[in-house]
């Protein structure tokens, strides 16, 4: 097992930066995904901690140990990448066999070695017998003779975790490895990943744009933004308490929603065609523009309000449904989650009534940053 220590990471690209000054700590045997758009960075932070890559400036630390200097084979990490990288012309057990096999001397790897000198004929049975209990962990061992050309997509990927499994490295780093699978597939593999975390106890740092992924599987997650890394933190707290409204934006499916509104001399916040809301903010945020974020499900069909709306489009999840509206108090559109029952007497075009649940409203400044308020003053009925 491993603990990683990141400091000030930076990475550029001629005068491109890529990653911005990235300090990060890793815990020992924890599940860590690297969360974020296509462009985030992500991956090459990945690639940085695995020696694939190098920094322009930054240390890396693994157990104590500053390795940023140190080659890829020199930092007991195993990598699985998104394509696999099976070689086709091996069978599975030829594959599984390649990390060991590269690390023994030269010498034992030739032909027939192994039939002359018992030292070689030990070393490569040794192997074998590593090979055959990690196919039997992973439940391949039925796979053990065919070669990648005759494998599904989920045993492709047995057969490259398996591979990594072998050598029995400090840490599992993992690129964007589901990806490449159908959705029933992904969310198998995601439940056999957690478990194999779980016997293991190995630290897993893994890399994904997928928020699902994310929030199933970690025990806590970093999300990066244009190689910027804005907050790590459970998943649970990801969710519910951002700490800027990128976060906000890019956790949670529908997307949350975003609402323009201003806080007024006193610091309470006033949005839409009246003051809707008597929540007090900081004094000095008094006299801005904030946004307000709340979730789909914290928003509710009401039979009457001073909030309408008028539907757009009805999205049927078969155990929820998320209506889409148009409002002019949000200056936009909203989405709202609905149960079935509820969606099944709305139509386009209808006009609906909502309210929200205040105790779940975010505020964040024009910087982006969570705004805290000091005092929540609900309005009489």
């Amino acid at each position: 097992m491993a603990d990683i220590h990141l400091s000030n990471i930076i990475k550029s690209f001629d005068d491109t930066d890529i990653l911005k000054g990235i300090d990060l700590d890793i815990k020992d045997g924890e599940f860590l995904t690297l969360v974020g758009a296509s462009g985030s960075g992500k991956s090459t932070l990945l690639r940085i901690i695995s020696g694939l890559e190098s920094q322009n400036s930054g240390l890396i630390n693994i157990n104590g140990q500053e390795v940023s200097s140190k080659r890829s084979k020199d930092r007991d990490l195993a990598m699985v990448f998104q394509s696999y990288a099976l070689y086709p012309h091996l069978t599975v057990r030829q594959n599984m066999q390649v990390p060991l096999r590269m690390r023994m001397p030269l010498w034992q790897r030739l032909p027939f070695v192994s039939i002359l000198f018992q030292q070689s004929k030990a070393a490569f049975e040794q192997i074998d017998k590593r090979v055959q209990s990690v196919a039997h962990q992973l439940h391949i061992e039925h796979l053990l003779d065919r070669k990648p050309s005759a494998l599904s997509g989920g045993q492709c990927q047995r057969v490259a975790l398996g591979r990594a499994m072998v050598r029995k490295p400090s840490a599992f780093l993992m690129d964007e490895p589901l990806s490449n699978l159908d959705a029933k597939l992904r969310v198998h593999m995601r439940g056999e990943l957690s478990q194999l975390h779980r016997e293991l106890g190995t630290t897993f740092v893994y890399v994904t744009h997928d928020q699902v992924e994310a929030m199933t599987m970690s025990d806590r997650i970093a999300l990066l933004v244009e190689g910027e890394l804005i907050q790590v933190d459970s998943p649970e707290n990801m969710y519910n308490n951002p700490c800027h409204l990128k976060v906000a934006e890019f956790i949670g499916s529908p997307k949350i929603n975003t609402i323009p509104a201003s806080v007024n001399s006193l610091g309470h916040v006033e949005f839409g065609l009246q003051p809707m809301l008597d929540i007090r903010l900081a004094t000095n945020h008094c006299d801005s523009d904030i946004t307000i974020a709340v979730r789909p499900e914290d928003i509710h069909l009401a039979e009457q309000s001073n909030m309408n709306a008028t539907i757009k489009h009805i999205e049927n999840m078969g155990g929820e449904a998320i209506v889409f509206a148009q409002a002019i108090w949000a200056r936009g559109s909203i989405a709202i989650k609905v149960t079935p029952e509820e969606a099944a007497g709305l139509t386009q075009g209808d006009e609906i009534f909502l309210e929200i649940s205040q105790s779940k409203l975010m505020f964040f400044g024009t910087n982006g940053e969570r705004v805290r308020e000091v005092q929540v003053k609900l309005e009489a009925a």
